[in-house]
């Protein structure tokens, strides 16, 4: 696998999103069925990849994984997943780091953000990607569904083919306390 297969593969493992064209984004703003059981900053507690056979495959993301999901009251959202274990460079300034040092980096972080809008009848949170790391991302929506167990929030992907399967993609977030 070269590494835009890898990058390609690594960002639909960590995030399980099947993407599509959205002319009507403006909607997302105006969505406010159950919005307010999801505001707030969600913790990353693990990213496993689920293959046929029930086994749960964490080679994108690493054993622990680091990330942060933010749904805005206003409708915004952005998350940013780091992999484990994180880049590390010998430089302390980025533009001081050798070309595989940043593409190392590039590969073992991901972030986007944008609008989102809920469906918890549906069971169902999409994204309306404004920006990202990933810049062929932007203007793409991302549906999953969605889950809440007290302050615990699940999310599920879409089915995607890789290495010839079909695997899907689970994401649990746990709540962050208020201070």
């Amino acid at each position: 696998m070269n590494r835009r297969q890898a990058l390609t593969a690594g960002a639909s493992l960590a995030l399980a999103m099947v993407p599509r064209r959205n002319a009507a984004a403006g909607s997302a703003t105006q969505d406010t069925s159950g919005r307010a059981s999801v505001v707030g900053t969600w913790r990353l507690l693990s990213i496993a990849t689920i293959r046929p056979n029930g086994e749960e495959v964490t080679d994108w993301a690493g054993p622990k994984p680091t990330g942060i999901l933010i749904y805005a009251a206003d409708g915004y959202m952005s998350v940013q997943v780091a992999r484990d274990p994180p880049a590390r460079w010998s430089y302390s300034a980025p533009e001081q780091a050798p070309v595989a040092e940043r593409a190392r980096a590039f590969d073992r972080y991901y972030g986007y953000f944008g609008r989102f809008a809920i469906d918890l009848a549906r069971g169902v949170v999409t994204h309306f990607v404004e920006g990202s790391l990933q810049p062929n991302e932007v203007g793409l929506t991302y549906e999953r569904q969605v889950r809440l167990e007290g302050n615990r929030l699940f999310l599920t992907g879409t089915p995607f083919t890789f290495d010839g399967e079909q695997r899907f993609n689970r994401l649990l977030w746990q709540r962050v306390k208020t201070v």
